[in-house]
């Protein structure tokens, strides 16, 4: 068994296009545990870069306020970062940014206001409470990442986008919007008002949000979603479990071809409505491979019907 230790750690900062570079290759020693250091005078346009090379998949917890968050595939293992400024005056915020690597547990922590106006204790609660919400603008985070890597994001009103197969991925947003579009073992998103798409999900997916849309692609082994107005569309492409509880929002699920179901829907004042043949008995149900869907709505519709092609 060898182990690779990185000694590759590149900073960058632009300032009005114009790229300064410090070379911190030469390192022969390079620490477990490496924080970024402090940007000096940029423009109000400005940006900071970070560059890691991991040794495998890593796992990152990015946290910020209102800041956008978009993670991306990284080439030859390289983990880029890059934290750019929403508005004039962000030279100080770029600067008190927290960016850490840890060599030895293979671990990124990115925290865009480590002053405290960013907690990742509070969670969604805090900011659906007030607590993040302040005067102060945020940073925007672009950041590459090995595919497997687990990730966690905590945000109050910034989107988040995931363009990245991953392993165990969590994301919590008050009010930003969730884009998370690759493959993903596992993925939890809780979010109050933001909608949420999502790819393909293998093994466990978890989503609870207030008056979000839900859409996913390909619904997980164990599917539990939970919304109280936003309307929820998935598909199920294999043998699975999936829950949806709703309050007023309607409910789609697309079956695949090959796929028999085994469907438990109430509505109080909607209507159901299925076109795929519901009265198969139980022996054709055990002998298939079976969608168990289970749907409970207070008002809205729920449709089940065959995924197109």
């Amino acid at each position: 068994l060898t182990s690779r230790w990185s000694l590759a750690h590149e900073r960058r900062y632009v300032v009005k296009g114009n790229e300064r570079k410090k070379d911190m290759s030469e390192e022969k020693h390079a620490p477990d545990r490496r924080e970024s250091g402090v940007t000096e005078g940029s423009e109000s346009s400005s940006e900071r870069r970070e560059r890691f090379e991991s040794s495998g998949t890593v796992a990152a917890v990015v946290t910020t306020r209102s800041g956008d968050v978009t993670v991306r595939a990284s080439k030859n293992g390289e983990i880029e970062v890059s934290l750019s400024a929403q508005r004039s005056g962000g030279e100080a915020q770029l600067a008190q940014a927290r960016v850490i690597f840890d060599e030895r547990r293979q671990t990124l922590e990115i925290v865009t206001l480590p002053d405290g106006s960013t907690r990742t204790s509070g969670g969604l609660g805090a900011a659906m409470r007030g607590e993040w919400f302040g005067t102060r603008s945020d940073l925007d985070v672009v950041v590459t990442l090995p595919e497997g890597s687990d990730l966690q994001v905590v945000t109050a009103s910034g989107d988040t986008v995931v363009g990245v197969a991953l392993g165990d991925v969590k994301i919590s947003s008050a009010s930003g919007d969730v884009a998370a579009l690759d493959t993903f073992d596992a993925l939890d998103v809780r979010t109050a008002s933001g909608d949420v798409r999502a790819g393909r999900v293998l093994n466990r997916l978890r989503c609870k949000s207030a008056s979000g849309d839900l859409r996913v692609a390909s619904v997980a082994e164990r599917t539990d979603i939970a919304s109280a107005s936003g309307d929820v569309e998935v598909t199920t492409t294999a043998p699975g479990e999936l829950a949806v509880n709703s309050a007023s929002g309607d409910v789609v699920v697309h079956v695949a071809a090959g796929l028999s179901v085994d469907v438990a829907g109430n509505t109080l004042s909607g209507s159901l409505g299925s076109e795929i043949d519901l009265s198969g008995s139980g022996d054709d149900v055990l002998d298939a491979q079976v969608s168990f869907i289970k749907v409970n709505t207070v008002s809205g519709d729920i449709l089940i019907d065959r995924a197109r092609v």
